[in-house]
C-alpha cells in the first residue's frame, strides 16, 4: 500500500509543472499609440549677432580701439531704447593678423585683430532695421546672421502636449471601434522627441544693403519678414481595453 502511495505522489509532482505551463496567467489587454500635433507660430524674437573688429600694430592698441569702437555702436544700440539685460557679449579674441604672401609662400606678421561677438535680442520687430543700420554703417562692424524664433517656446509646447495626447486617445478609440472593444483607463503617457523648424534667415549681404539704402526713419517690415516657427510634439500613450 506505501508503494502504490509513494508512486501516486511522485506522478502527482512530476504533473505540477505541466498543469502550470499550460494554463500562464492572463496578459493585460492594452493598446499602444503614437500622437502628434504640429503647428506653426509667429516668431516673436530676432536676435541680432555682429562683430566689431580691430586692427591695430600692437594687441594693447587693437584691444583699446575695439573697445572704443564698441562703446559707440553700443551707445547708438542704447538710444534706440534697446535694454543692456538686451545686449550679451559673446566673445572677445585678440589674435595675431597674419596674411600668406603668394609670392614669398608664407605668412607675414601684419599686426593684431581684434574681435568683439556682440547679439541683441529684440522684441519689437521695427527696431531690427534700425539696428542693421546702426551696425553696417561703420566697416569696422560685420552682421554675422539674424535668428528667429520664439521668446518662450515652452508655453507653446504645453498646448500641444494636450492636443498630442488628445489625437492619441483618438487614434487608439478609432482602431478599437473597428474591433468591437472600447477604451479603457490610461496605463502611461510618454512625451516623444518634439523639434522646432525655425525660419531662415536673410542672406547677411542683401539685409545689410537694404539697411544701409533705408531711410533712418523708414519701416522696413517686409524685408525683414521673420515667417513662422513650426513646432511639433509626438507622445507615446499606453491605454487598457475593456
Amino acid at each position: 500500500m506505501m508503494r502504490v502511495f509513494s508512486t501516486l505522489l511522485v506522478l502527482l509532482m512530476a504533473i505540477q509543472p505541466v498543469c502550470a505551463h499550460e494554463f500562464p496567467p492572463s496578459l493585460p489587454r492594452v493598446i499602444e499609440v503614437h500622437g502628434m500635433a504640429k503647428k506653426k507660430f509667429s516668431p516673436d524674437q530676432a536676435v541680432c549677432n555682429f562683430s566689431v573688429i580691430s586692427d591695430a600694430k600692437t594687441a594693447e592698441e587693437a584691444r583699446t580701439k575695439n573697445e572704443q569702437n564698441s562703446k559707440n555702436i553700443l551707445n547708438g544700440i542704447r538710444k534706440l531704447g534697446i535694454a543692456d539685460a538686451e545686449i550679451n557679449l559673446e566673445s572677445f579674441s585678440i589674435n595675431e593678423d597674419m596674411e600668406y604672401n603668394q609670392k614669398e609662400q608664407k605668412y607675414n606678421f601684419k599686426g593684431y585683430k581684434a574681435v568683439k561677438n556682440i547679439s541683441v535680442e529684440l522684441s519689437n520687430f521695427e527696431l531690427l532695421a534700425k539696428v542693421i543700420s546702426l551696425i553696417t554703417q561703420n566697416g569696422t562692424n560685420t552682421l554675422n546672421h539674424v535668428n528667429y524664433r520664439l521668446k518662450n517656446p515652452e508655453q507653446y509646447r504645453i498646448s500641444l502636449l494636450k492636443e498630442a495626447v488628445l489625437n492619441a486617445k483618438n487614434k487608439a478609440e478609432t482602431m478599437l471601434l473597428a474591433a468591437n472593444a472600447k477604451l479603457g483607463s490610461v496605463q502611461r503617457i510618454m512625451e516623444g522627441n518634439s523639434c522646432d523648424s525655425l525660419p531662415r534667415p536673410m542672406p547677411v549681404m542683401m539685409m545689410a544693403t537694404k539697411a544701409r539704402d533705408m531711410d533712418s526713419n523708414e519701416s522696413s517690415s517686409e524685408a525683414y519678414s521673420a515667417g513662422t516657427v513650426e513646432m511639433t510634439v509626438n507622445v507615446q500613450a499606453v491605454f487598457n481595453i475593456n
